[in-house]
C-alpha cells in the first residue's frame, strides 16, 4: 500500500522493524511443547548460560542501586540519568535499602527461616528476580521495535472504534493485551507504562489497561493448569480464563474508582482519547498513514536501543529492589499469619452456598492472589474436587494485580494506582467474576 505522504524509506523501517518486533514479541513460537514468544526463548536460554552467576549479579545490582540511592540523597551527583535512576522519596529509599538487605540475607543464607526460606525470601531471589534481571534488560532493548516505528499506530487505528465501545480505551492497547498473553502479564504493563510516559495514553486509559489487559501469557496459564492438575482439560479452562477476563474488562473501566481517574496525560494536558479528523480513506489507508508517519519520526535503530538500555537500567534499579523487599513481606505474612484465611470468611460462606466443595480450603486462594499468583494454585493442590482446583485456578488468573511484580510495577509507574487502590482493584474484579467462575467450573467439570 502506497500513499501519497510516505516515502519508500519510512515504509521500509515501518514494515522490517514491525516484523521484528513480531518475531520478539507477538508471535508464538513452540519451545519444548509450550508456545512463548521470541524474547521468551532468549530470556530463557541467557538464564541458562548465566545461571551460575545470576545470584550474584542480581545482588550487586540490587546493593548498589540501593547505595547509589542512599549516597544520592545526602550528596546528589551526575546529570538528568542519575536523577532519574536515583532521586527518590524517603518511603522508596527505605524499601530500596530494605529490598537490599533481604536480598543479602537470602544470598548468604543468613537470618530468620521466615525471610530466607523457600516459600517466601528465596521465591523471590530464585523464581522471579532472574527474570526481571534478564527479560528486561533484553525487552528494553527490542521493545522500540513494537513500540516505535508505526505498528502501535497502525494496529491502533484499525482497532479504535471496537476497543473505544467495548472497553473505553484507544485501539493500540491491543498490542499491549497480545504481548501479555504472548509473553507475559509484566511485560503488558511494562509496555503500557512506557506507551503512558511517551504521551500515548492519559491516567485513566493507562490505568485500565494495566489492570484489565496485562493477563499471564499462555504459557504460564498452562503451568497452572499442570500445578492444579486439570491440564488434560486446558483448552476449556483457557476458554473460561478467556471469558472471565474479557466479562471483567467490560464492566472494571465504568466503575469507580477506574471511571473516575483524570483524563490526564504526562505533559500536563486534559484530554480524552484522541479522535481522528473525518476522512473519506479507507481504514486501512488511514493506518497506514499513521504507521508511516510514525516511522520517519522515530530516531535509527541504535539509538533506540541505547534508549531502551537505559529504560532495562532503570528497572533493575528500581524495580529489583522492590521486588525483594515488598514481594517478601507480602510472601511472609500469606505463609506464617492466618491473615488471608481470616478476611476470606465471607468468600467460604458464598461457596458452602453453591455447593464448592471443600469451601474452606478454597476461599483463602481467592484473595491470597493480592500477594502473588503462584500462591492460590499452590494452595489448591491439596484439595480433591477438581472442579474447586478448577476454579481457583481461574481465579489466580485472572484477578490480575498480584504485589510481587505487578503491583510493585505499577506503584512506580507513575500513575494514580496506590495500594489502597489496587486492593479495590482487585477486590472488585474478584467479585465480578467470581459467579461466572462458578458456573463454568460447574459446566466444564460436571
Amino acid at each position: 500500500m502506497k500513499t501519497q505522504s510516505s516515502t519508500p524509506s519510512a515504509r521500509l523501517k515501518f514494515i522490517l522493524a514491525s516484523l521484528v518486533g513480531i518475531m520478539f514479541f507477538l508471535f508464538p513460537i513452540e519451545d519444548g511443547g509450550n508456545y512463548t514468544i521470541g524474547l521468551g526463548i532468549i530470556t530463557d536460554k541467557v538464564k541458562y548460560a548465566v545461571a551460575a552467576q545470576l545470584p550474584l549479579m542480581i545482588t550487586l545490582t540490587i546493593c548498589l542501586a540501593s547505595l547509589l540511592t542512599l549516597v544520592y540523597s545526602v550528596r546528589p551527583f551526575g546529570g538528568e540519568k542519575c536523577a532519574t535512576l536515583f532521586k527518590t522519596s524517603p518511603v522508596w529509599n527505605g524499601l530500596r535499602l530494605l529490598g537490599a538487605i533481604i536480598t543479602l540475607m537470602v544470598f548468604t543464607a543468613t537470618g530468620p527461616e521466615m525471610i530466607i526460606g523457600a516459600g517466601t525470601g528465596q521465591t523471590m531471589f530464585k523464581d522471579l528476580a532472574p527474570t526481571i534481571f534478564i527479560l528486561f534488560i533484553l525487552a528494553g532493548i527490542v521493545l522500540p521495535f513494537l513500540t516505535d516505528y508505526g505498528l502501535m499506530e497502525f494496529i491502533g487505528t484499525l482497532l479504535r472504534r471496537p476497543f473505544k465501545a467495548l472497553f473505553k480505551v484507544p485501539g493500540r492497547s491491543a498490542v499491549d493485551a497480545v504481548a501479555s498473553w504472548m509473553g507475559s502479564g509484566t511485560l503488558g504493563v511494562v509496555i503500557t507504562t512506557q506507551q503512558y510516559q511517551k504521551g500515548y495514553y492519559n491516567q485513566r486509559e493507562a490505568s485500565v489497561i494495566a489492570t484489565n489487559f496485562s493477563v499471564v501469557s499462555t504459557a504460564f496459564c498452562l503451568t497452572i493448569a499442570e500445578i492444579i492438575r486439570i491440564d488434560h482439560m486446558f483448552f476449556s479452562y483457557y476458554f473460561a480464563i478467556v471469558v472471565c477476563g474479557v466479562f471483567a474488562a467490560l464492566i472494571m473501566p465504568r466503575i469507580p474508582p477506574l471511571s473516575r481517574l483524570p483524563d490526564l496525560y504526562i505533559d500536563g494536558h486534559v484530554g480524552s482519547m484522541r479522535h481522528d479528523p473525518p476522512t473519506d480513506k479507507a481504514i486501512l489507508t488511514v493506518a497506514f498513514d499513521k504507521a508511516i508517519a510514525r516511522a520517519e519520526k522515530a530516531t535509527s535503530v541504535v539509538a533506540s536501543a541505547k534508549e531502551g538500555l537505559f529504560s532495562g537500567i532503570l528497572i533493575w534499579v528500581t524495580l529489583l529492589p522492590l521486588v525483594m523487599a515488598v514481594g517478601t513481606v507480602v510472601l511472609i505474612v500469606a505463609e506464617y499469619t492466618s491473615f488471608f484465611t481470616l478476611i476470606s470468611t465471607p468468600i467460604q460462606w458464598l461457596l458452602d452456598a453453591v455447593g464448592i466443595a471443600e469451601a474452606d480450603k478454597a476461599a483463602p486462594g481467592f484473595l491470597v492472589g493480592f500477594a502473588d499468583q503462584f500462591l492460590p494454585p499452590i494452595l489448591a493442590q491439596g484439595i480433591e474436587s477438581e472442579t474447586t482446583r478448577f476454579l481457583i485456578g481461574i481465579m489466580a488468573v485472572t484477578q490480575l494485580i498480584y504485589m510481587s511484580e505487578i503491583g510493585v510495577i505499577l506503584l512506580q509507574s507513575g500513575l494514580p494506582l496506590s495500594v489502597g487502590r489496587l486492593a479495590i482493584i482487585f477486590l472488585q474484579r474478584t467479585i465480578i467474576i467470581t459467579p461466572l467462575a462458578i458456573y463454568l467450573s460447574f459446566y466444564f467439570t460436571t
